[in-house]
């Protein structure tokens, strides 16, 4: 009975080292839920197809077995960027299915969150560096441990042995996976990245960059998290011997690692339901560290109004692209309205911001005709700001006052207007409005060529809301009884003030008027290339390193403009 026994335990024990080499010999556990390389990254295409605007993909590299390295690009291009990738393990491919959810959530939420990603962040997604692998082992097609390969410490880093799940590889950066992720870095120059794994739940920093800003990151994920009511992973510096994380941390980038979560079993459902609302407190606070505070610009260069939201056209109204008159660059917006004598036109482009409590926004307008007014209280708007219920909250605007057309200041059902300078037609504005929300130091402010010219301050703004929509051209032409034209230039919306630009470049001695003087520094260099005697890059007006008749044209198409 006793010997019996005994067997029984040496059988138990047996099983149990079998297991446990297994185990250690595999190193993972795959499962059947998650989507194949091809399914997910379809889906991440379908994002990209239904929100144009918002997502594009590009090739970053190739694979050992000449697989493309897909990277999404979603949100504002002018926006803080942050880089974050999945299974460069290719086991590890529930990071890569977090990254779905993360996009999907960015770009369907109603979460004021997600919004304000989209709106200054352009979060730039690779689903998976190690595509052959994906799903199925750890090391890449050579057999190399990719998170080894890197060229930081690569000589302490993993194992020398191929037969090892750790090997490093002949060589730092040998694979080609390893080299498109550091092209990356280099090209896209990211503030922020993180690196996805399984087989934890801690977050990593690395060595070689700043602790002091780690624990104030740190500090600011565990408040965000504590806020949304969901769990904070542990965090530790690592050194990251041929670790990804440290070739980024070593170009600049505050870079992190982070295990999402053990081996156990994770389905779909609580990757979505679970893990990503965990996740999303460390990349909002990162987002928010490097948010752009430029939400959008045009130039208008692209010749359409693609960019923005949409247009609002009434009827006896028109928005066109137009080469007549420009501010900077060939092209501008053109606005008219035909004469009413009573009711509203709107001849109007607007862009969508999500939402927002301090906003600044610019425009250069000229007015071709429209000016002057007839009666007390006609107006047309330039700029306005509206909130998510589309109420108008404030709008720059040239108003009939007192038999004067004035610049005016619309905000709370009140106006302000400024004797300080008079609009003139024929003549580029730099104008500006500006909207801070705040219980005690709300304030409204109208800027004209720079200058600080109408405003409200120290006033509760709270009852507005946030600014959630922006609205450029002629917003509203109320009771006009002619005819309004106006051209827009150098839209920009941002959080922080802007100002006026330099003069165009037909301007050419920087007066604010193209005159003869601007003409004759043409004249004398006419002819000229970068290797004359006579040579003046200023004279160069369509930079293509010849001053000639097509520079002495764009001289006489603006000549007699004046810029204030």
């Amino acid at each position: 009975m006793k010997g019996r026994c005994k067997l029984k335990y040496l059988d138990t024990f047996a099983i149990f080292i079998l297991v446990i080499s297994a185990i250690s010999t595999t190193s993972y556990v795959t499962f059947a839920s998650y989507r194949d390389y091809n399914t997910l990254i379809e889906l991440f295409k379908d994002l990209a197809e239904a929100y144009p605007s918002l997502v594009t993909y590009e090739v970053v590299g190739k694979t050992v077995q000449n697989r493309d390295i897909i990277m999404f690009k979603i949100g504002n291009p002018n926006g803080g960027r942050i880089l974050l990738d999945g299974a460069i393990h290719g086991a590890e491919n529930l990071g890569s299915e977090l990254l779905y959810f993360y996009a999907n959530w960015l770009l369907t939420s109603d979460d004021p969150l997600a919004n304000r990603i989209l709106t200054r962040n352009y979060m730039l997604l690779i689903p998976a560096l190690n595509v052959d692998g994906y799903g199925k082992w750890r090391k890449n097609a050579n057999g190399v441990d990719l998170n080894r390969n890197f060229a930081t410490n690569w000589q302490y880093a993993g194992s020398t042995d191929p037969s090892s799940e750790y090997y490093r590889g002949p060589a730092p950066l040998s694979e080609p996976e390893s080299q498109a992720l550091v092209q990356v870095f280099q090209t896209w120059k990211p503030a922020f990245y993180i690196n996805l794994h399984r087989g934890g739940s801690i977050l990593y920093g690395s060595k070689y960059c700043n602790s002091t800003y780690y624990s104030l990151l740190r500090s600011k994920m565990i408040q965000l998290a504590n806020e949304r009511g969901v769990a904070y992973y542990s965090f530790q510096i690592i050194s990251g011997n041929g670790f990804a994380m440290s070739d980024a941390a070593k170009a600049g980038i505050t870079s992190f690692l982070l295990e999402i979560v053990d081996w156990q079993e994770i389905t779909l459902e609580q990757i979505e339901k679970e893990l990503l609302p965990k996740f999303i407190p460390i990349v909002a606070v990162l987002s928010q560290e490097c948010e752009s505070k430029t939400l959008f610009e045009d130039d208008f260069e692209s010749a359409n109004f693609n960019a923005w939201s949409g247009l609002t056209i009434t009827s006896g109204a028109y928005a066109t692209i137009s080469n007549r008159k420009t501010y900077v660059g060939s092209y501008s917006a053109k606005f008219e309205t035909e004469a009413i004598d009573s009711g509203t036109r709107r001849a109007c482009i607007y862009k969508n911001i999500g939402e927002s409590p301090i906003v600044y926004a610019r425009g250069y307008f000229y007015m071709e005709e429209g000016l002057p007014l007839i009666d007390n209280d006609d107006r047309f708007t330039f700029i306005q700001f509206l909130n998510s219920k589309e109420a108008i909250m404030a709008g720059l605007q040239i108003r009939r006052v007192q038999g004067e057309d004035r610049f005016t200041l619309y905000a709370y059902n009140n106006i302000k207007t400024t004797t300080a300078i008079y609009p003139q037609p024929k003549t580029w504005y730099c104008l500006e409005l500006y909207i801070k929300i705040h219980p005690t130091e709300g304030a409204v402010k109208a800027y004209i060529n720079g200058i600080e010219q109408i405003s409200y301050t120290n006033i509760n703004t709270t009852s507005l809301g946030n600014v959630a929509i922006i609205r450029f051209g002629l917003a509203n032409s109320i009771n006009i009884q002619q005819k309004v034209t106006v051209y827009l230039d150098s839209a920009i919306i941002s959080t922080t003030y802007n100002g006026p630009r330099p003069f165009p470049r037909w301007d050419i001695n920087q007066d604010g008027i193209v005159d003869m003087y601007d003409v004759s520094i043409v004249c004398i260099s006419f002819g000229s290339t970068p290797q004359s005697n006579n040579w003046n890059p200023a004279a160069d007006l369509n930079n293509d390193e010849k001053v000639d008749i097509r520079d002495i044209v764009l001289v006489a198409i603006h000549y007699g403009e004046t810029y204030t």
